[in-house]
């Protein structure tokens, strides 16, 4: 429970979000998000590589769960995604 209302919190101040980008299946896909993620000083919670309900079939679509600083640091994040030509959306 205790987990959960921090979590809530943590949200509402913009500090904790998913954000999920759509990607070639190519080897080293992922491994170049996190990348640019981690330049950026993102901390990834959670991820979810997702090949099967992707819109284009040679995509797959894999979403973040982000710890950032704020509110700003969390639109540095999805700029940074956009600067590596991917359309970021952001889901909570």
């Amino acid at each position: 429970v205790l987990a959960r209302l921090i979590g809530r919190e943590m949200r509402k101040r913009e500090r904790l979000f998913r954000v999920r980008v759509s990607v070639p299946d190519r080897p080293g896909a992922l491994a170049s998000l996190t990348q640019i993620l981690s330049a950026v000083g993102a901390n990834i919670i959670d991820v979810d590589h997702d090949r099967h309900f992707s819109v284009q079939t040679s995509n797959v679509d894999i979403t973040f769960l982000l710890e950032v600083r704020g509110t700003h640091h969390k639109e540095q994040v999805v700029e940074s995604l956009k600067g590596a030509q991917v359309s970021p959306l952001v889901l909570s």
